[in-house]
């Protein structure tokens, strides 16, 4: 699905190097280790589809309204929007997509081209936009901490801004956050110009308080537990919140495969993976923890 295959590639993307807190011996001795191979079908979510379908519509209309708002015109027209359906995650047509929400998007006829459909905003889309407003500097400082997590992450601690366009929405930042936002936390943020002349949005500075991952501070909420003082002192690792398919989780593979797969070290998104073999089973975990706290940073929990 296109959530899985967007989460995969944004992993990869996003995969870190930082300091170490394994010894080199522990890792030769876990990356020899062979998980329980799995070949699971593929198979049809119908319940996970419809809420994904839900979302890109939200996302498109979305979209659509800030294109709306910041055009010079106060309107686009139907051939602006043509070549924008991947653009939006969309299978229809952008013209008969925004057809289908009169209560939003206002359409008329141009008054130099009559047979070309325009678009402006409609009151009720005026009054959303001025509500999603409030909601971003009400919960400016999680946005903050947000984007700064998302930086950190990345090996460079930098991207450009073209590349981060597309995740503004799963982000939670608003159309115009670079003049907004950024220019107002430089202890955070800083911008820069790449080698061939486009801006980047860059890591400041490094933020202990933030090098900590979602799947670590639910662990220790349980701080008292046996098993929390075990990972503590290296005894075990942490476990991934998991689940399956109806009819997966009961194959004796699966279990046996995720039994194994629970017992690797977890190793925090924000810690360097250099040392570790791209090919071990060890890697596979950390991608998998790349995953996990890239999907917690978003809004939805998943990317579409």
């Amino acid at each position: 699905m296109t959530c899985l295959r967007a989460s995969v590639n944004a992993a990869f993307v996003l995969l870190p190097s930082f300091k170490s807190s394994f010894s080199t011996q522990l890792h030769q001795h876990i990356q020899t280790r062979g998980l329980v191979k799995v070949r699971l079908k593929w198979a049809k979510n119908k319940g996970l589809d419809h809420i994904i379908n839900l979302e890109t519509d939200v996302k498109a209309a979305c979209l659509l309204k800030d294109a709306v708002k910041g055009s010079s015109t106060g309107f686009i027209t139907a051939k602006t929007v043509s070549d924008w359906p991947k653009l939006l995650g969309l299978t229809v047509p952008v013209l008969r997509f925004m057809r289908r929400y009169p209560t939003l998007f206002d359409e008329f006829p141009h008054t130099r081209w009559p047979s070309l459909p325009c678009f402006r905003l409609t009151d009720t889309a005026q009054l959303l936009d001025s509500q999603e407003q409030n909601i971003h500097q009400t919960h400016e400082a999680n946005t903050v901490e947000r984007l700064t997590r998302f930086l950190m992450m990345l090996k460079p601690r930098t991207i450009p801004f073209q590349s981060l366009q597309p995740l503004k929405w799963d982000l939670g930042l608003a159309d115009d956050f670079d003049r907004t936002l950024i220019p107002k936390y430089p202890d955070h943020f800083q911008v820069i110009k790449a080698s061939n002349g486009a801006s980047s949005l860059s890591l400041a500075q490094w933020r202990d308080e933030y090098a900590v991952s979602v799947l670590q501070r639910a662990n220790e909420s349980i701080e008292s537990s046996e098993a929390y003082r075990h990972f503590k002192s290296g005894g075990t690792s942490v476990a991934f919140p998991m689940s399956f398919p109806k009819g997966y989780g009961a194959q004796k593979k699966v279990r046996a495969w995720m039994d194994d797969f629970q017992k690797l070290p977890y190793i925090s998104p924000y810690e360097d993976s250099a040392h570790i073999n791209p090919n071990s089973d060890l890697m596979e975990k950390r991608v998998v923890g790349v995953l996990h706290e890239l999907l917690s940073l978003t809004i939805q929990r998943g990317i579409t």
